[in-house]
Protein backbone atom coordinates (compact mmCIF):
# COMPACT_ATOMS: atom_id res chain seq x y z
CA UNK A 1 0.00 0.00 0.00
CA UNK A 2 1.18 3.69 -0.66
CA UNK A 3 1.35 5.79 2.06
CA UNK A 4 2.16 9.40 1.62
CA UNK A 5 3.45 10.66 5.27
CA UNK A 6 3.68 14.43 4.51
CA UNK A 7 2.98 16.84 1.86
CA UNK A 8 5.32 19.12 2.83
CA UNK A 9 8.69 19.17 0.98
CA UNK A 10 12.33 20.88 1.41
CA UNK A 11 13.04 20.91 -2.35
CA UNK A 12 11.82 22.46 -5.29
CA UNK A 13 12.06 20.23 -8.26
CA UNK A 14 11.75 21.10 -11.90
CA UNK A 15 8.82 18.68 -12.51
CA UNK A 16 7.40 18.47 -9.27
CA UNK A 17 3.36 17.90 -9.40
CA UNK A 18 3.17 18.91 -5.66
CA UNK A 19 0.43 21.12 -4.46
CA UNK A 20 2.70 23.67 -2.62
CA UNK A 21 -0.21 25.23 -0.86
CA UNK A 22 -1.32 21.59 0.72
CA UNK A 23 0.31 20.79 4.09
CA UNK A 24 -0.96 17.68 6.16
CA UNK A 25 0.86 14.82 7.29
CA UNK A 26 -0.10 11.43 8.98
CA UNK A 27 0.54 10.99 12.20
CA UNK A 28 2.06 7.51 14.23
CA UNK A 29 -1.86 6.72 15.55
CA UNK A 30 -3.41 6.98 11.63
CA UNK A 31 -0.32 4.63 10.84
CA UNK A 32 -0.90 2.41 13.44
CA UNK A 33 -4.52 2.70 12.56
CA UNK A 34 -3.60 1.77 8.96
CA UNK A 35 -1.71 -1.57 9.73
CA UNK A 36 -4.05 -3.05 11.99
CA UNK A 37 -7.32 -2.12 10.00
CA UNK A 38 -8.11 -5.69 8.34
CA UNK A 39 -10.29 -4.06 5.17
CA UNK A 40 -7.01 -2.77 4.33
CA UNK A 41 -4.81 -5.89 4.12
CA UNK A 42 -8.08 -7.68 2.50
CA UNK A 43 -8.27 -5.23 -0.28
CA UNK A 44 -4.69 -4.71 -1.36
CA UNK A 45 -2.43 -6.25 -3.46
CA UNK A 46 0.83 -5.80 -1.37
CA UNK A 47 0.24 -4.79 2.50
CA UNK A 48 3.78 -3.56 2.54
CA UNK A 49 4.01 0.02 3.36
CA UNK A 50 5.64 2.05 0.57
CA UNK A 51 6.35 5.60 2.36
CA UNK A 52 6.42 7.77 -0.34
CA UNK A 53 4.25 10.64 -2.10
CA UNK A 54 4.25 14.65 -2.78
CA UNK A 55 6.22 15.24 0.43
CA UNK A 56 9.44 14.72 1.65
CA UNK A 57 8.68 11.81 4.51
CA UNK A 58 11.51 12.81 6.96
CA UNK A 59 9.61 16.22 7.54
CA UNK A 60 6.92 14.16 9.28
CA UNK A 61 7.31 14.92 12.50
CA UNK A 62 6.60 10.83 13.84
CA UNK A 63 8.46 10.07 10.91
CA UNK A 64 11.50 7.54 13.28
CA UNK A 65 8.25 6.63 15.70
CA UNK A 66 6.26 5.58 12.30
CA UNK A 67 9.50 4.42 10.90
CA UNK A 68 10.63 2.48 13.61
CA UNK A 69 6.95 0.49 14.71
CA UNK A 70 7.45 -3.57 14.02
CA UNK A 71 4.40 -4.64 12.92
CA UNK A 72 3.25 -7.90 15.03
CA UNK A 73 2.92 -10.14 11.58
CA UNK A 74 6.19 -8.70 9.62
CA UNK A 75 5.96 -5.98 6.84
CA UNK A 76 8.23 -4.87 4.55
CA UNK A 77 8.68 -1.10 4.93
CA UNK A 78 9.98 1.48 1.53
CA UNK A 79 10.63 4.97 1.35
CA UNK A 80 11.39 7.20 -1.06
CA UNK A 81 13.78 10.18 -0.04
CA UNK A 82 15.71 13.44 -1.74
CA UNK A 83 18.30 12.77 0.81
CA UNK A 84 18.68 15.81 2.52
CA UNK A 85 18.15 14.96 6.25
CA UNK A 86 19.79 11.69 6.02
CA UNK A 87 23.25 11.75 7.89
CA UNK A 88 26.23 9.37 9.87
CA UNK A 89 23.79 9.15 13.02
CA UNK A 90 20.07 8.27 11.12
CA UNK A 91 21.10 5.95 8.51
CA UNK A 92 22.42 3.40 11.02
CA UNK A 93 18.41 3.21 12.27
CA UNK A 94 17.35 3.44 8.43
CA UNK A 95 19.18 0.21 8.02
CA UNK A 96 17.46 -1.36 10.75
CA UNK A 97 13.91 -0.45 10.07
CA UNK A 98 13.66 -0.03 6.42
CA UNK A 99 13.83 -2.61 3.75
CA UNK A 100 13.91 -0.58 0.67
CA UNK A 101 15.32 3.24 0.58
CA UNK A 102 15.27 5.25 -2.45
CA UNK A 103 17.15 8.28 -3.50
CA UNK A 104 16.62 10.28 -6.89
CA UNK A 105 19.40 11.40 -8.84
CA UNK A 106 18.39 12.99 -12.31
CA UNK A 107 21.54 14.05 -13.21
CA UNK A 108 25.56 13.98 -12.74
CA UNK A 109 26.21 17.22 -13.59
CA UNK A 110 26.33 19.91 -11.35
CA UNK A 111 24.71 22.66 -12.73
CA UNK A 112 21.49 20.57 -14.00
CA UNK A 113 21.09 18.15 -10.43
CA UNK A 114 20.36 21.86 -9.06
CA UNK A 115 18.31 22.85 -11.33
CA UNK A 116 15.76 19.40 -11.18
CA UNK A 117 16.38 18.58 -8.21
CA UNK A 118 17.25 21.57 -5.72
CA UNK A 119 20.44 19.94 -4.22
CA UNK A 120 24.09 19.63 -4.57
CA UNK A 121 25.45 17.12 -6.88
CA UNK A 122 28.82 16.35 -3.92
CA UNK A 123 26.67 16.49 -0.77
CA UNK A 124 23.75 14.07 -2.76
CA UNK A 125 27.18 11.66 -3.84
CA UNK A 126 28.14 11.88 -0.03
CA UNK A 127 24.51 10.48 0.91
CA UNK A 128 24.77 7.90 -1.78
CA UNK A 129 28.00 6.94 -0.35
CA UNK A 130 27.24 6.72 3.54
CA UNK A 131 23.80 4.94 1.95
CA UNK A 132 26.34 2.27 0.60
CA UNK A 133 28.68 1.81 3.90
CA UNK A 134 25.54 0.15 5.95
CA UNK A 135 23.68 -1.78 2.78
CA UNK A 136 23.70 -4.57 4.09
CA UNK A 137 21.74 -6.63 0.92
CA UNK A 138 21.67 -5.57 -2.56
CA UNK A 139 18.11 -4.54 -3.03
CA UNK A 140 18.22 -2.33 0.07
CA UNK A 141 19.35 0.78 -1.61
CA UNK A 142 17.92 1.76 -5.14
CA UNK A 143 18.31 5.15 -7.28
CA UNK A 144 15.26 6.55 -8.97
CA UNK A 145 16.12 8.46 -12.59
CA UNK A 146 13.49 10.66 -13.63
CA UNK A 147 14.09 11.02 -17.94
CA UNK A 148 13.77 14.22 -19.00
CA UNK A 149 14.70 16.17 -22.20
CA UNK A 150 16.99 18.00 -19.79
CA UNK A 151 19.16 14.73 -19.09
CA UNK A 152 18.60 12.24 -21.97
CA UNK A 153 21.67 12.42 -22.92
CA UNK A 154 22.76 11.55 -19.20
CA UNK A 155 21.30 7.93 -19.65
CA UNK A 156 24.26 6.09 -20.18
CA UNK A 157 26.72 7.65 -17.32
CA UNK A 158 23.87 6.82 -15.16
CA UNK A 159 23.67 3.05 -16.13
CA UNK A 160 27.86 3.11 -15.77
CA UNK A 161 27.33 5.21 -12.31
CA UNK A 162 24.54 2.45 -11.25
CA UNK A 163 27.20 -0.53 -12.22
CA UNK A 164 30.10 1.32 -10.44
CA UNK A 165 28.10 1.22 -6.98
CA UNK A 166 26.20 -1.72 -7.39
CA UNK A 167 22.64 -0.12 -7.27
CA UNK A 168 19.44 -0.98 -9.20
CA UNK A 169 17.68 1.80 -11.10
CA UNK A 170 14.37 2.48 -11.19
CA UNK A 171 13.34 4.55 -14.66
CA UNK A 172 10.70 6.99 -15.22
CA UNK A 173 10.21 9.48 -17.77
CA UNK A 174 8.16 12.92 -17.46
CA UNK A 175 4.52 12.51 -17.78
CA UNK A 176 1.52 14.47 -17.49
CA UNK A 177 0.30 14.02 -14.22
CA UNK A 178 -1.76 17.04 -13.86
CA UNK A 179 -5.69 16.83 -14.62
CA UNK A 180 -6.13 17.53 -18.73
CA UNK A 181 -8.08 21.65 -17.09
CA UNK A 182 -5.15 22.23 -15.13
CA UNK A 183 -2.39 25.16 -16.77
CA UNK A 184 0.47 22.88 -16.52
CA UNK A 185 -1.26 20.34 -18.07
CA UNK A 186 -0.45 21.22 -22.10
CA UNK A 187 3.48 22.17 -21.13
CA UNK A 188 3.60 18.46 -19.57
CA UNK A 189 2.07 16.97 -22.39
CA UNK A 190 4.30 18.13 -24.79
CA UNK A 191 7.61 16.84 -23.02
CA UNK A 192 5.58 13.64 -22.68
CA UNK A 193 4.73 13.39 -26.23
CA UNK A 194 8.74 14.18 -27.10
CA UNK A 195 10.01 11.65 -24.70
CA UNK A 196 7.27 9.07 -26.00
CA UNK A 197 8.47 9.46 -29.28
CA UNK A 198 12.17 8.28 -28.12
CA UNK A 199 10.98 5.69 -26.19
CA UNK A 200 12.62 2.62 -28.03
CA UNK A 201 16.18 5.02 -28.60
CA UNK A 202 15.86 5.21 -24.30
CA UNK A 203 15.29 1.55 -24.00
CA UNK A 204 17.82 0.37 -26.79
CA UNK A 205 20.66 2.38 -24.29
CA UNK A 206 19.58 0.70 -21.18
CA UNK A 207 18.79 -2.81 -22.39
CA UNK A 208 22.95 -3.06 -24.30
CA UNK A 209 23.66 -2.93 -20.71
CA UNK A 210 22.43 -6.36 -19.85
CA UNK A 211 22.68 -6.15 -15.79
CA UNK A 212 19.49 -6.50 -14.09
CA UNK A 213 19.84 -3.75 -11.66
CA UNK A 214 20.06 -1.25 -14.79
CA UNK A 215 16.57 -2.96 -16.50
CA UNK A 216 14.75 -3.33 -13.66
CA UNK A 217 11.77 -0.72 -14.33
CA UNK A 218 12.22 -2.05 -18.10
CA UNK A 219 10.45 -5.11 -17.23
CA UNK A 220 8.18 -3.89 -14.82
CA UNK A 221 6.52 -1.35 -17.46
CA UNK A 222 6.99 -4.29 -20.09
CA UNK A 223 8.79 -2.19 -22.35
CA UNK A 224 6.10 0.28 -23.00
CA UNK A 225 7.02 3.69 -21.43
CA UNK A 226 3.33 4.50 -21.76
CA UNK A 227 1.96 4.44 -17.98
CA UNK A 228 3.35 5.44 -15.07
CA UNK A 229 5.18 2.61 -12.31
CA UNK A 230 2.50 2.69 -10.06
CA UNK A 231 0.14 0.37 -8.93
CA UNK A 232 -3.22 2.29 -9.41
CA UNK A 233 -5.53 -0.73 -8.44
CA UNK A 234 -3.92 -0.70 -4.77
CA UNK A 235 -4.33 1.27 -1.51
CA UNK A 236 -3.21 4.62 -1.95
CA UNK A 237 -3.32 6.82 1.31
CA UNK A 238 -2.72 10.58 1.28
CA UNK A 239 -1.36 12.80 4.07
CA UNK A 240 -4.58 14.50 4.23
CA UNK A 241 -6.22 11.20 5.22
CA UNK A 242 -8.30 10.18 2.05
CA UNK A 243 -8.14 6.77 -0.40
CA UNK A 244 -7.43 7.75 -3.90
CA UNK A 245 -7.44 5.85 -6.65
CA UNK A 246 -3.73 6.21 -8.02
CA UNK A 247 -0.39 7.49 -6.76
CA UNK A 248 -1.58 10.71 -5.41
CA UNK A 249 -1.08 12.30 -8.60
CA UNK A 250 -5.12 13.52 -8.25
CA UNK A 251 -5.45 15.70 -5.66
CA UNK A 252 -8.07 14.06 -2.87
CA UNK A 253 -10.23 17.27 -3.60
CA UNK A 254 -11.15 16.01 -6.80
CA UNK A 255 -11.58 12.83 -6.29
CA UNK A 256 -11.26 9.92 -3.44
CA UNK A 257 -12.80 7.16 -1.82
CA UNK A 258 -13.56 8.08 1.21
CA UNK A 259 -12.04 9.39 4.54
CA UNK A 260 -10.00 7.07 6.07
CA UNK A 261 -12.35 7.34 9.70
CA UNK A 262 -15.17 7.49 7.98
CA UNK A 263 -17.61 4.75 8.87
CA UNK A 264 -18.85 4.18 5.27
CA UNK A 265 -15.66 3.65 4.46
CA UNK A 266 -16.04 -0.02 3.79
CA UNK A 267 -18.12 1.21 0.96
CA UNK A 268 -15.52 2.78 -0.92
CA UNK A 269 -12.84 0.08 -0.44
CA UNK A 270 -15.46 -1.96 -2.52
CA UNK A 271 -14.44 0.37 -5.60
CA UNK A 272 -10.62 -0.95 -5.68
CA UNK A 273 -12.29 -4.51 -6.59
CA UNK A 274 -11.19 -5.18 -10.50
CA UNK A 275 -14.73 -6.95 -11.31
CA UNK A 276 -16.40 -3.72 -9.41
CA UNK A 277 -14.55 -1.15 -11.51
CA UNK A 278 -16.72 -0.20 -14.29
CA UNK A 279 -20.07 -0.10 -12.63
CA UNK A 280 -19.68 3.00 -11.24
CA UNK A 281 -20.71 6.17 -13.34
CA UNK A 282 -18.59 8.63 -10.66
CA UNK A 283 -15.48 7.71 -13.01
CA UNK A 284 -16.81 9.38 -16.19
CA UNK A 285 -18.24 12.45 -14.40
CA UNK A 286 -14.15 12.99 -13.76
CA UNK A 287 -12.43 11.82 -17.22
CA UNK A 288 -11.28 15.00 -17.42
CA UNK A 289 -9.41 15.43 -14.02
CA UNK A 290 -7.67 11.73 -14.68
CA UNK A 291 -3.77 11.80 -15.00
CA UNK A 292 -3.28 11.87 -19.17
CA UNK A 293 -2.16 8.55 -19.60
CA UNK A 294 -3.94 6.93 -16.97
CA UNK A 295 -3.64 3.50 -17.13
CA UNK A 296 -7.53 3.46 -15.38
CA UNK A 297 -9.13 5.11 -18.44
CA UNK A 298 -7.19 3.23 -20.94
CA UNK A 299 -7.57 -0.41 -19.83
CA UNK A 300 -9.59 0.03 -17.41
CA UNK A 301 -12.93 1.90 -18.52
CA UNK A 302 -12.06 1.52 -22.12
CA UNK A 303 -12.83 5.14 -23.34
Amino acid sequence: MLIELTSRCNSLCKYCFRNPSKKSEINFNDYYYILHNPHFFKLTRDPNPYLVGQGEPLLNKDFWRIISYKYPHGVRKTISTNAKLLNEDNIPILVNCCDNIQVSIDSLNKDKLKKLRDIDLEFLLDKIRLLKKYQHDYSWLQINFLISPDNFNEIPQICEFALEFKIPVAWEIVQCHYPKSYSKASYFLNLQKKLLERRFEILEIIKSYKQPQILERYFEWGGSFKYCAQRWLDICITSDLYFVPCCFKLESSLFNFGYLYDQKLDIGLELYLFKYINKFDKYKEIREDLCYSCKMVDEIIGW
